[in-house]
């Protein structure tokens, strides 16, 4: 009787463990637990495979370039993105960055190029003073107060908020991406116009064993 009632206790312990097969993890009454990731197979395959059938994916297939990249660009310009991103070794987030902020030319029937234009820096310099010159007249004024009431102090947070916006843009925008060309040797006003110094890859010249099927 005393081994029965031990028997039942035991199953019932069982019951009390969590099992969840198929979807996020599995419990055990011992040592172990199993965590299942949330991977895709295409994050998997990603992962795994060289950099080299990596970009072979961009060039061929669109909506995989543009997952990568952030922006959509034409067969001719998809090449000429993955050769100047290996020629300047530039990382995917900085090819982002600089096709955001226009100094990354990319036309279809025009030279693809690297541009530091001039224009752009001044118009984010002077997003830039004009941020800095609120945020600084904002401040001036919360100290100046003597006795500022909680809706005057609310109002001035938020100007200074609203001032700060601008700031990062033009910091992400243009002051980053410019950094990123200065980097490599491309100066304000400079122009780096890409088959001046990589001759153009043929989509043909692949391997076979590069080409993937388009998602």
């Amino acid at each position: 009787m005393k081994n029965k009632s031990h028997l039942i206790d035991f199953v019932n312990s069982q019951r009390s463990h969590l099992t969840q097969l198929g979807n996020n993890s599995r419990g055990a009454n011992r040592d172990y637990k199993e965590i299942s990731n949330h991977w895709t197979i295409h994050e998997n395959w990603e992962l795994t495979e060289a950099m080299k059938e990596l970009d072979a994916k961009a060039i061929r297939n669109e909506k995989f370039f543009i997952r990568r990249f952030g922006f959509d660009a034409p067969l001719e310009q998809r090449t000429d993105v993955i050769d100047l991103k290996n020629y300047q070794d530039f990382t995917d987030l900085e090819i982002s960055s600089l096709k955001k902020s226009g100094f990354l030319i990319l036309q279809k029937g025009k030279p693809t190029c690297l541009h530091a234009n001039i224009a752009t820096f001044l118009m984010g310099f002077i997003f830039f003073v004009i941020a800095i010159f609120f945020i600084s007249i904002f401040a001036l004024g919360l100290t100046e107060a003597k006795h500022p009431t909680a809706i005057q102090l609310v109002e001035i947070f938020l100007m200074m908020a609203v001032c700060v916006m601008p700031l990062k843009v033009s910091i992400r925008n243009v002051f980053q991406p410019l950094n990123i060309l200065h980097q490599r040797g491309i100066w304000l006003g400079k122009k780096w116009v890409l088959r001046e110094h990589v001759p153009l890859q043929k989509i043909n010249e692949f391997s076979a064993e590069n080409k993937l099927d388009n998602e």
